[in-house]
């Protein structure tokens, strides 16, 4: 996943800490880019990002420099099962 995957710009950014297992959500990830093209996705390697390896993958999601949205690590937050998209897209409404 690169950064700036939507080229869209507007108010909400989310961010996605790259490692191993991000890669696992990376697919998902980019269907939901797909589907909402006024969200900016942007990957982030999580060892620049300073985030801890035990952190990763995490989903940070910001609207208008608020944070709305801290899944982290994403993996306990939405399990990577057949409805991962539609699990990521609930959990962001919580």
């Amino acid at each position: 996943m690169d950064a700036g995957l939507s080229t869209h710009t507007d108010s909400t950014n989310t961010l996605l800490t790259q490692s191993p297992v991000s890669k696992s959500y990376q697919s998902h990830l980019l269907t939901l880019a797909s589907k909402y093209s006024n969200v900016r996705f942007i990957a982030l390697d999580f060892e620049e990002a300073e985030f801890e390896h035990a952190g990763v993958p995490a989903l940070l999601a910001y609207k208008d420099g608020n944070k709305f949205a801290d899944l982290v690590p994403l993996r306990d937050e939405v399990p990577f099962t057949c409805n991962v998209v539609t699990n990521l897209e609930e959990a962001m409404k919580r």
